[in-house]
């Protein structure tokens, strides 16, 4: 490695002599004079010896695979909750009014359309590993174990919690004999929903460059924006007009279904291909390659 290199200043990776950067495809365009790898060094403070870091994409995905089991298996636990509620209502309902059945249908929807997002919430974390600016890879770690992946763990915590509150909304007896009860499920419903969008919302904005090329910050701007509108309508909308609590829960959950349908109709490769270079606009010949770029301390 020469000395005299230049150094990126999004992945402390070797820039290259291009326009774009050869370790992480950064356009470095608008960029100021890059400093060399000497230069660098002493400003950062590190030794040559210890100053670049690379961990490859198979590390990076070996060590996130365990949290992603982890995730997958509660957001399994929650569908399954969810399906047997809403089969049980649809095709087995039992005696007593209950929810109408525009509120199991659109809920049903809305939290399949909300499974298949979120199913992919670790592979942020996998995001946040490779595109980082200027991290120590220690620090970066850390803080992804420390922050992120207790935060990844409330996601499939609320989301199991949606799914059961709808199970209960659908079959539990109290909820099929009781108008008030229905009322406070359909509620904690819509509630619940709005908390686990907000808190993915508020993370992906805080942890994502509003400039990366991956849709990170639209995701989370997405959903802050649909929740946002969602407590104007719930609490303004029986303000201007009579309307029932089960029409004004369906008025709701059709938000959040559109939340989720513009998040993939603008976004819905990114979900597989996120991590490709196909994506980030580069040729498949690098993928594969060095990922991770870090001063090591």
């Amino acid at each position: 490695m020469s000395i005299a290199e230049r150094v990126c200043p999004f992945c402390t990776g070797s820039a290259g002599g291009g326009p774009f950067c050869q370790s992480c495809g950064k356009n470095l365009t608008s960029e100021p004079e890059l400093q060399t790898r000497e230069d660098w060094d002493k400003a950062s403070g590190a030794g040559f010896a210890n100053v670049v870091g690379q961990i490859k994409k198979e590390h990076v995905s070996a060590g996130l695979a365990v949290i992603s089991a982890a995730y997958g298996f509660g957001m399994a636990l929650g569908v399954r909750q969810a399906a047997l509620g809403g089969y049980a209502r649809l095709f087995d309902p039992p005696h007593g009014p209950g929810p109408a059945v525009s509120v199991i249908v659109i809920a049903v929807l809305a939290l399949f359309l909300l499974a298949i997002r979120f199913f992919w919430v670790p592979r942020s974390l996998y995001a946040y590993s490779v595109v980082t600016k200027q991290d120590k890879i220690k620090k970066r770690f850390r803080r992804l174990m420390v922050c992120h992946f207790p935060i990844v763990v409330i996601h499939a915590i609320l989301f199991f919690v949606v799914c059961q509150v709808f199970a209960d909304l659908a079959v539990e007896h109290d909820a099929l004999t009781n108008p008030g009860h229905l009322a406070n499920l359909e509620s904690e419903l819509v509630l619940v929903y709005g908390i686990l969008l907000t808190l993915n919302g508020v993370w992906l904005i805080a942890m994502t460059d509003h400039r990366d090329p991956m849709p990170g910050y639209f995701w989370g701007i997405n959903n802050v924006v649909f929740v946002a509108l969602g407590i104007v309508v719930w609490f303004g909308l029986p303000q201007m007009i009579h309307i029932s609590h089960a029409t004004l829960t369906v008025v709701a959950l059709a938000l959040l279904i559109a939340n989720g349908a513009v998040d993939l109709r603008f976004t819905a490769p990114y979900y597989l291909l996120f991590d490709s270079e196909v994506v980030r606009g580069r040729t498949m010949d690098a993928l594969g390659e060095v990922v991770v770029h870090g001063v090591v301390g």
